[in-house]
């Protein structure tokens, strides 16, 4: 796992697993949901931007403790992978 921040200040982990890998965006704590899907294609970009087959923006929900989101490097939204059981207990 790598922890970084982006330019523009934007803090994310890279995690890599089962031959995939995940940027996880922590934005609990923070006014509403930080993704969307430009930003999505922008990051998924290999070329320019940091490179994922797939995206979760962890953040806080009414009644939830938590809400995960899920991005394909193309900016739309996906369904939950089945990243590694390793990966969360890093969260």
């Amino acid at each position: 796992m790598v922890r970084t921040v982006a330019p523009g200040g934007l803090p994310f982990m890279k995690m890599h697993g089962a031959g995939n890998d995940f940027v996880v965006i922590d934005s609990r704590g923070r006014e509403g949901a930080m993704m969307t899907a430009a930003l999505a294609r922008a990051l998924g970009d290999r070329n320019r931007g940091v490179g994922f087959d797939q995206l979760a923006e962890l953040r806080g929900g009414a009644g939830a403790d938590l809400v995960l989101d899920f991005w394909n490097s193309d900016g739309s939204h996906a369904g939950p992978a089945a990243m590694p059981r390793a990966v969360w207990p890093t969260l």
